[in-house]
């Protein structure tokens, strides 16, 4: 049998595995332990206190345990971007014609626009499986208890969703998006950056982000 609850401390090494060998880069749980430490002692905090106040935001971690061998298999999680004080950035596709009618040019033009249109909406996240397990009801089951959750405690929670899907990574393993834009910005690498959203503050992306 499969339970679904709530991470701990004591699951720290399996959830570094799952991270670790997961093919998928899994940007709100970070590779390095005693940052993913932080993250799990933060899920366990929301746990405690759902509707109290938090600067660090509410982060919800469940784990599925095979319970006849004690191993988890999988996680998923939650994240809670719904006070205004933590605004949501995001970018928006956009476009910008440019047309001239004297010399028959239409050139379109892409356009990235910074936004915090998303802040109010909660962040499904956080999904590793073991390969073995990604087309079974396991998977499945971790994938959906967190709606299971919001919906028994809606009260906490937004109206609606935001899933965030894994970019492009390059060979090495760099975020291809933040090393074209981001790092021209900030004196930092993805992974620094992408820490310091998660568990500390947004506002610095306001304040160097064009």
């Amino acid at each position: 049998m499969h339970l679904v609850r709530p991470c701990t401390l004591d699951d720290l090494s399996s959830i570094e595995s799952l991270v670790r060998d997961n093919q998928a880069r899994i940007a709100s749980l970070p590779r390095k332990r005693a940052r993913l430490a932080e993250r799990i002692e933060q899920s366990m905090r929301s746990f405690q206190s759902p509707n109290s106040p938090s600067d660090e935001g509410k982060f919800f971690l469940f784990v599925l345990e095979n319970t006849q061998t004690g191993e988890l298999v999988a996680c998923s999680g939650i994240a809670m971007n719904n006070e205004l004080k933590r605004p949501f950035y995001n970018y928006r596709l956009g476009e910008l014609i440019h047309a001239s009618e004297e010399f028959d040019i239409h050139t379109p033009v892409s356009v990235l626009h910074l936004t915090h249109e998303l802040t109010g909406r909660n962040v499904l996240c956080s999904l590793a499986i073991r390969d073995d397990l990604v087309d079974t009801d396991c998977f499945q089951l971790i994938a959906r208890a967190r709606l299971m959750f919001m919906r028994q405690f809606a009260e906490y929670f937004s109206d609606q969703v935001v899933v965030e899907l894994q970019g492009v990574y390059g060979e090495k393993g760099q975020s291809v998006f933040w090393d074209d834009l981001g790092r021209n910005f900030f004196n930092m690498d993805f992974a620094n950056a992408n820490y310091h959203v998660a568990t500390k503050s947004r506002t610095f992306l306001a304040e160097l982000m064009p």
